[in-house]
This record gives C-alpha cells, sequence and structure tokens, in this order.
C-alpha cells in the first residue's frame, strides 16, 4: 500500500496511468459501438442550439468571474470582473493539456497570486469558490432529480432530499458562530480514539480558520454570492440541454440536469485526461436507462468536449496575448538603452 502511495506521487507515473485509462475506456467504448452511425450523428449536429450553448457557457463564466470578485475582499485582492473572466478562461486552455482539473486550478492560482504575491490569499480565495460552487452544483443537480418520475423509489428520494438538507446545514454552521466549536468537539473525541487523524484534523482546521475569514463579508454579501453561484449552475443545465437539442435528445430538461451534473462531478475525479473516456462511459450507461442509444449518448459527450475545447482556445489567444505582452515589456527597455548609446 507505502509503495503505491509514492507511486502515485510520481508525476510522470500518474499522468501514465491517466494516460492508460483514458486510451483504454475510450478503446473500450469505441469498439462496443456503430461508428458510421456515431459519425453520422455528428455530422448532423444542430448549430443554432449548438451556437446557444456557446453563450451559455460564456455567461456561465461571467457569472464565476463576479462572483469571485465580489469575494476577494476579505483577501485584500482587487481583481477586475474582466481579469478574472481572462484568468478563468485562460485555466480552461491548460485544463485541455494538463492532466486533471486540480492542476488547472493552479493556474488560476499562479496568475491571481502573482501580482502581489498573495500565494495563501488567492488559495483560500479558490477554495472558497470552489466549495460554494461545487455545492451550488450539487444543489442544483439534486433539486432536478426530485421532478424525474423515473427515481421513483422512496428510498432515493429520501437519499436526495437527505442531501439537499446536509448542504443547508454545512452552510447554516458555516454562518454560525458555533461551527468552530463544533468542529474542535469532533476533533477531540475523534483524536482521543484515533490518534493517527491527528495531522489530517490539524489540516482541516487550518483550511477552516482560512475559509472562515469570507464571514467578514457579512450575511448579505454571502447570500448574494450564493445566489450568483446557483444562477451560474442554472445557466450550466441550460448549456448541458441545448447540446443535447442539438444532438437530437429528446429527454426533459430536468433528466438532462442531474445526469450532467452526476457527470461533471464524476469527471472531476482526476482519473483521466481532460475527462476523456470517463465522461463518455458515464453518460452511455445512465442515458441508456431512458432510451438513448450509446452512439448518441457519445456523440453527446463529444459535442461538450469540442463546445470546451472552443473555450479553451479563446483562452488560449488571451494567453498568447499576455505571453507577447511579457515580452514586450522585457524587450522595450533593451531598445531604449540601445538608443541611447547610438546617440
Amino acid at each position: 500500500m507505502q509503495t503505491l502511495k509514492k507511486a502515485l506521487k510520481n508525476p510522470k507515473l500518474r499522468i501514465a496511468l491517466q494516460l492508460t485509462v483514458t486510451i483504454v475506456v475510450l478503446i473500450v467504448l469505441f469498439k462496443s459501438i456503430n461508428l458510421s452511425s456515431l459519425v453520422q450523428i455528428l455530422r448532423s449536429v444542430k448549430i443554432w442550439p449548438l451556437l446557444f450553448s456557446l453563450l451559455a457557457t460564456f455567461l456561465m463564466r461571467i457569472l464565476w468571474a463576479y462572483q469571485i470578485s465580489i469575494t476577494q475582499e476579505p483577501m485584500d485582492m482587487h481583481f477586475s470582473i474582466y481579469a478574472i473572466f481572462r484568468i478563468q478562461l485562460i485555466a480552461t486552455f491548460y485544463s485541455l493539456v494538463l492532466p486533471g482539473d486540480l492542476l488547472a486550478g493552479g493556474v488560476s492560482w499562479y496568475k491571481l497570486s502573482r501580482p502581489d504575491r498573495k500565494y495563501i490569499e488567492a488559495g483560500a480565495l479558490l477554495i472558497f469558490f470552489r466549495l460554494v460552487q461545487i455545492s451550488c452544483l450539487v444543489f442544483i443537480g439534486l433539486v432536478v432529480a426530485l421532478w424525474d418520475q423515473q427515481i421513483g423509489a422512496p428510498e432515493f428520494r429520501a437519499l436526495i432530499i437527505f442531501g439537499l438538507s446536509g448542504i443547508v446545514i454545512m452552510w447554516i454552521l458555516y454562518f454560525s458562530n458555533r461551527v468552530t466549536g463544533i468542529f474542535d468537539f469532533i476533533a477531540n473525541k475523534v483524536k482521543g480514539n484515533a490518534s493517527f487523524l491527528t495531522s489530517v484534523f490539524d489540516n482541516v482546521e487550518s483550511l477552516l480558520n482560512t475559509i472562515l475569514k469570507f464571514r467578514a463579508l457579512g450575511i448579505k454579501r454571502l447570500l448574494s454570492v450564493f445566489g450568483v453561484s446557483l444562477t451560474a449552475q442554472l445557466l450550466g443545465l441550460v448549456y448541458f440541454f441545448s447540446i443535447a437539442r442539438a444532438v437530437d435528445i429528446q429527454l426533459p430538461f430536468f433528466v438532462i440536469g442531474w445526469i450532467s451534473t452526476f457527470v461533471t462531478i464524476v469527471q472531476m475525479i482526476p482519473i483521466s485526461i481532460a475527462g476523456l473516456g470517463i465522461r463518455e462511459a458515464s453518460y452511455a450507461v445512465l442515458l441508456s436507462e431512458y432510451g438513448i442509444s450509446p452512439e448518441q449518448a457519445i456523440s453527446y459527450s463529444i459535442t461538450i468536449f469540442a463546445v470546451f475545447i472552443i473555450v479553451g482556445l479563446v483562452g488560449g489567444l488571451f494567453e498568447l496575448s499576455d505571453i507577447y505582452r511579457n515580452w514586450q515589456r522585457r524587450n522595450k527597455p533593451e531598445k531604449v538603452h540601445n538608443k541611447d548609446i547610438s546617440n
């Protein structure tokens, strides 16, 4: 077990494993479907729903940029909405080439922390943003899942309601001044019975203390943060629904909503390159329960990835622009200096 842990800490080996998983899953998937049917579906993609999905995904990122901008005050950071939007698109570009969403998140952290060298503050800001984002994503996904009549078993619906309640309670505790006391009580109980978890709870406590700094925003500002995040996630569901219509998947909005939410969460697990293979397999399995063929499900996933590539390429253009401007800055003083010498 220790050997496996050490091996997974090796970046090259981890990338090789992710690449292997991606290739193996894709080979198995494409061998099990009719490729000519898949190509035919992709050729008949409807352009207007696809363009609408592009608009939705850019609007969603603008809202995320606004969300970060209104939460940066406790960290004494002062980025404009446009600057944050650019950084997000650049991070999307790197997520196309870097193995794992977390590494791409490292790009956002670097660009936010670099101007004033606020490394801890930028990390805390992104962690808080990610916690709110994932909470709202899961919340919206669970809400739309309740509307799916196919999830009719009482135990499933009870589990969904339990999940919704858990998210609400977690953030109520965050707003409450008792949250640190509750955490200390649990931590002391666990440490007393399992001393090997001491370092884990110490790290969690350090993270919690950092996250609690955002309470300085006040209840009204924090509620507006959640409102913006929920709106962004709803736009995300519109994005997925538009792509479903583009490939002629005629399923209700709430079905596409909860399935896409589930797959989005699954592909956050860094076990493949850019979620490839895992995303396609997940959609093929889940959509088959609603009578959607594997070819149509995989074409849906490929179209999602194609839109993601377009967004990433826009970020790549921003990054090239930044690289060029930095190159100009580095070379301009030298040209001025040479001119002075010649005179």
